[in-house]
């Protein structure tokens, strides 16, 4: 934008996280699916969901009887180009209090995507006490060092395959502490509405002579 007009000020706000996605499902408090694993996306390629599917088929997890969730408005051609993939539960699109539901439940939420401007279902997951998986360097480092978060090192189809086999040959703990859970709302904070708003609030008060 600098670029093209010059002697414009440019400034990046926050996008705003509602508040709904803050708060778990009660009636899930206490379960967990330890065997299975969660996807939430359109199925878009830059959602790499062929990294995804390949990982699961090669990972063998299937065999052994651990699930694959996918939820999310994907189209049906999109569906139909990885239905063959064994042990995939096809959950479509979920109102907030369902995918909040699937997200504190699940093992993990693998988010495989190439490219994420802000990854709100990354937020989302945390804070609904998901461990998530995310090899996109930005989204690894906002989140870098809250526990939960699995860096995974690069897009290849391999890595994601061993890090399923790694992890659940390792025990299953739940790492959903309320100060866990804190931790992630502090880190998010800026993205709250009130926050937000006070940002913007700020830029333009900026304006006045």
């Amino acid at each position: 934008m600098k670029a093209f007009c010059p002697g414009l000020t440019v400034q990046i706000m926050p996008n705003v996280i509602d508040e709904v996605f803050w708060n778990r499902a009660k009636e899930s408090a206490g379960i967990r699916q330890a065997a299975c694993f969660l996807h939430v996306s359109d199925l878009a390629e830059v959602k790499n969901p062929a990294l995804l599917f390949e990982a699961w088929e090669q990972s063998g997890l299937a065999q052994q009887g651990y699930r694959l969730r996918v939820a999310g408005e994907y189209p049906a051609s999109r569906q139909a180009t990885f239905a063959s993939v064994m042990g995939v539960d096809w959950l479509g699109v979920l109102e907030p209090s369902l995918l909040c539901y699937e997200m504190h439940t699940c093992r993990a939420f693998l988010l495989t995507s190439r490219h994420e401007t802000f990854s709100l279902l990354a937020a989302e997951a945390l804070l609904n006490g998901c461990a998530l998986w995310v090899s996109y360097p930005p989204l690894q480092a906002f989140y870098e060092g809250l526990e939960g978060l699995k860096k995974v090192r690069d897009h290849e189809v391999s890595t994601w395959a061993k890090a399923l086999q790694n992890d659940v040959n390792q025990e299953y703990t739940p790492w959903d502490s309320p100060e866990a859970i804190e931790k992630v709302r502090q880190r998010l904070h800026s993205f709250r509405s009130m926050a937000a708003g006070t940002a913007l609030m700020t830029w333009i008060d900026s304006w006045k002579p």
